[in-house]
C-alpha cells in the first residue's frame, strides 16, 4: 500500500504536465459573460428558481492557477402571486485551480447586495464554492453554491455558462 500511493501521485503529475504542454493555460486576462439559473437551497422558501447574468474577469497568475473578480445579478422569482422577486447584486473576488487544462475548482468571497421590491435592502458577506469545465477555448459550464449571510445564512446552487471574449 505504501509504495501504491507515490505511484499514483507521480502518475497524476505526469499527466498534468503532459496535459498542460498539449493544451493552452490560464495565463494573462480573460473577460467572460454569462449567464445563470439558481436554485433556492437554504432558507430561501418563498422563491421558485431564478435567472442572472455575470461578468467575470481572470487573471491567470502561473499555468494552473488564477485570480477573478465578478459582478452580476441575479432575480428569484416568487412561488406564487403575490411574492416579490429576490434581487441578488454580487461582487466578489475570488481564485480559480485548474486541476486539468479543463477542469477547474473555485473560489469567491466579496459583498452582495440583497432586496425585495418595497422592504429595505441589506447588505451581506457573499462566498462561492464550485468547479466547472472549459468545454471549449472560449465556453465555460460550471456549477457552484452561492452563500449570503448576514444575521442568518441563504443560500442557492447556480448553474453558469460563460463565453470568453478574448481568449486567443
Amino acid at each position: 500500500m505504501k509504495k501504491i500511493i507515490p505511484f499514483f501521485i507521480l502518475l497524476f503529475l505526469y499527466n498534468h504536465a503532459e496535459a498542460q504542454k498539449k493544451h493552452g493555460d490560464a495565463l494573462g486576462f480573460k473577460f467572460s459573460g454569462g449567464a445563470t439559473l439558481a436554485v433556492p437551497s437554504s432558507n430561501l422558501p418563498l422563491w421558485s428558481v431564478g435567472a442572472g447574468v455575470d461578468l467575470l474577469m481572470q487573471y491567470g497568475i502561473t499555468h494552473d492557477f488564477a485570480i477573478t473578480g465578478d459582478a452580476g445579478f441575479t432575480n428569484l422569482f416568487g412561488r406564487r402571486n403575490g411574492i416579490k422577486n429576490y434581487t441578488i447584486v454580487p461582487v466578489r473576488v475570488g481564485a480559480r485551480f485548474f486541476a486539468t487544462p479543463k477542469f477547474y475548482i473555485a473560489a469567491k468571497t466579496g459583498v452582495g447586495f440583497l432586496k425585495v421590491k418595497g422592504i429595505d435592502g441589506a447588505t451581506a458577506l457573499a462566498y462561492t464554492v464550485g468547479g466547472g469545465y472549459m468545454v471549449a477555448k472560449q465556453l465555460d459550464l460550471g456549477v457552484a453554491y452561492d452563500g449570503y449571510s448576514k444575521n442568518g445564512t441563504i443560500g442557492m446552487v447556480a448553474f453558469r455558462a460563460g463565453y470568453f471574449f478574448n481568449n486567443d
